[in-house]
Parts: structure tokens; sequence; C-alpha cells
């Protein structure tokens, strides 16, 4: 039928590394309206409001997914995670081309039995640890791929930091101290005050989000309108303060450490060998920064 066709249509292009723009739009079209049509008909507020429809359609794709894992693992496959709309399967020594040639004729079988849905393959991981549910880190040809872990806002020096304890978690996960890749890779950039600045997004009230009720009363100070995102520091002192306002402030290093390591969940560190050293320690007393706020807001 004409869904099918398009199916087998965006397929194609796929496979083709196409650009077709028109394809692309109606595809993403087509995917959003449905996305769209979903959260309508589970809102009150909308005309034809009907929970059941929307329970069925989540109903249907729960089904999908069990139906599809129970077809992988009859196979002889086994399948270690599923989220929404994929399925993550574990293919025990093997190489990249194997690993493909296995799959590959299991998701043709699937695809021929449904005529609205359409598995395809999207990445072979060499290793990979699942931390919890939307919480794992991947390794695929040598590139880190993370999903859950890092957060928006983060400052480069902690973003960069985190990315290479995942890369030392996958390759010796029981040879990992995590404190010892995060402070390693923080004493690398003091001094580099950009890379320790982070941004929070003003398009909601942070006027009442602990704790950055003082740093939005300080940004009210120097805008007349907010920007739709203010870059701001850690400083010694329990302070946050706006970055760029020509002040000279202490950079606190060591909370940015420990906040980092908070952030890291307690799955990880069992993943890594139980290995979480939480003493004390200073990587510096401080440093002044030329980027500096103005006048300190309150932190916690």
């Amino acid at each position: 039928d004409e869904n099918k066709k398009f199916i087998n249509e965006i397929e194609k292009l796929k496979n083709e590394n196409s650009t077709d723009k028109y394809v692309i739009a109606r595809q993403q079209s087509l995917k959003f309206m449905m996305n769209s049509l979903y959260g309508c008909l589970g809102s009150t507020f909308f005309p034809y409001y009907n929970p059941r429809v929307a329970s069925r359609i989540t109903e249907i794709g729960r089904q999908l997914l069990v139906e599809t894992r129970d077809f992988i693992e009859k196979k002889g496959l086994r399948v270690i995670y599923g989220d929404t709309d994929s399925l993550f399967i574990y293919i025990p020594s093997t190489t990249r081309g194997n690993a493909i040639s296995i799959i590959r004729p299991v998701m043709e079988e699937i695809n021929s039995k449904y005529s609205h849905v359409r598995l395809s393959m999207d990445t072979v991981a060499d290793k990979m640890i699942l931390i919890q549910k939307k919480k794992y880190l991947a390794m695929v040809n040598g590139n880190i791929i993370q999903r859950g872990m890092l957060t928006n806002g983060m400052c480069s020096a902690m973003r960069d930091a985190m990315k290479k304890l995942f890369m030392d978690v996958l390759a010796a996960p029981s040879k990992v101290n995590i404190y010892d890749v995060i402070e390693s890779e923080a004493k690398k950039r003091i001094g580099m005050d950009t890379e320790w600045v982070m941004t929070l997004q003003t398009t909601k009230d942070i006027s009442e989000r602990s704790p950055y009720f003082d740093l939005y009363n300080m940004a009210t100070r120097w805008y007349e309108t907010l920007p739709n995102e203010l870059s701001y520091i850690r400083v010694v002192g329990n302070c946050f303060d706006l970055y760029g306002q020509g002040c000279h402030l202490e950079i606190d290093y060591d909370w940015y450490i420990r906040t980092t390591i908070s952030t890291l969940d307690t799955h990880l560190t069992t993943a890594v060998g139980g290995i979480y050293d939480t003493r004390p320690r200073m990587i510096s007393g401080g440093r002044r920064v030329s980027g500096g706020g103005g006048g300190g807001g309150g932190g916690s």
C-alpha cells in the first residue's frame, strides 16, 4: 500500500545517503504530525480528546517491541535492552561484519511481517555499558556514544573530563578511578577561564528555581531584558556569578570536581569496580578569573 511504499522509499534513500529534501521533509512532517496527534488525544483541552485512543497508541508500540523481542530471542539471540522504539541485541565475540550478517536477515524477516513499521540497523557497538534506563555508554569505531550522562549547560572542562572518563571506562573498567580521571583532566584546564563557564536557559522561570534565585536577581540588575541564556561560573565563597561582566573572582575548581563526581550515577561506579573516591582534595586555592560577574549570587 501507499504507506509501505513510502517507508521503502525512505529506507532506500537512507541506504544511498540521499539528501532528497522533499522525502526528508515529508518524513519529518509525518513524524511531527503523528507525535502531536498522540499528545492532543491525551489532552483534555483537545476537542477530540480520547484517552482510549492515546493509550492504544502506546500499547501498540509496546506490543510491537515485545513481539520483536520474542522473535529475535527465538532465533537464539539475546536482547539486553529495549526503550520506546529500539532494541539492543548482544552478539558475543564476533567482528562487526559478522554481527551485521547475523542481524540483517533477522531484521528483514521481521520487516516482512509488518506493513506500517520498519526496523533499521542504527549502530553496531564494539563495547557497551548499560547503566540504567536511558543511560548508557558505547564505543563505536573508537568513538564514544553516550546517552543521558552529559547535561545541558555543563562547562567544557567537565564535559571533556567526563568524555575522557567514559573512554577509559569502556577500555578497561576495572582499572579506572573516577576521581583521579576527573581531577587530572581538570588540572589541565586551570587558568583557561572560558572552559569553566556554564550556561542556564532563561526561557523557564528561573526566579523561583533554587539555587538560581540570587543569580536571577543579579542578572536582572545587569540586563534590562534577560537573554535567552545566562553564562555563569562557580566562584570561591559558595557563590554563582555571571560571567563576562568585568569583575575578577576566583573560580572554585574543587566545586566543579565534586559536582561532576556527584552526577556520575552510582551504577557507573559499580560498572568500574566500585572505585568511588570522594575524599576532600584541593587542586588549587582558586584563581582569579578575568571575566566574572557582578557581586556574587548564592549557590548550594
